[in-house]
C-alpha cells in the first residue's frame, strides 16, 4: 500500500466512525481545533497534521489505537533490512 492511497483510507475510516456517532464535520473541526475547510481535507484526502489525526482519534473514542500501534514490535532490525525485504525477488529465466 502507498503512503497517498493509505491516507485516503484513512481519511475514509474517520468519516465513517463520525458518521456512525452522528457528528458532523463542524463538531470533529472544533475537536481538532482546526477550520472546518482543514478538517474537510483531512477527511477527504488524510492530509492534515499529527494533532488533528489524535484530536479526531480521541474525539471519536479512538485514542487507544495510537498505542496499539505502537506496542507491536518491528520484524526488522533496521531500515536497510527493510528495504531488503520489500525489495521484488528477481527470478532467473529457465
Amino acid at each position: 500500500m502507498q503512503a497517498g492511497s493509505a491516507l485516503q483510507t484513512l481519511g475514509s475510516r474517520i468519516r465513517t466512525e463520525r458518521l456512525n456517532l452522528n457528528l458532523t464535520q463542524q463538531n470533529l473541526a472544533e475537536c481538532c481545533n482546526v477550520s472546518l475547510r482543514t478538517y474537510q481535507t483531512f477527511e477527504q484526502t488524510g492530509f492534515g497534521s499529527t494533532r488533528t489525526l489524535v484530536n479526531a482519534l480521541i474525539a471519536l473514542g479512538q485514542g487507544s489505537v495510537l498505542f496499539q500501534i505502537l506496542e507491536k514490535k518491528s520484524d526488522y532490525r533496521s531500515v536497510e533490512e527493510f528495504k531488503r525485504a520489500k525489495q521484488p525477488v528477481r527470478k532467473r529465466a529457465s
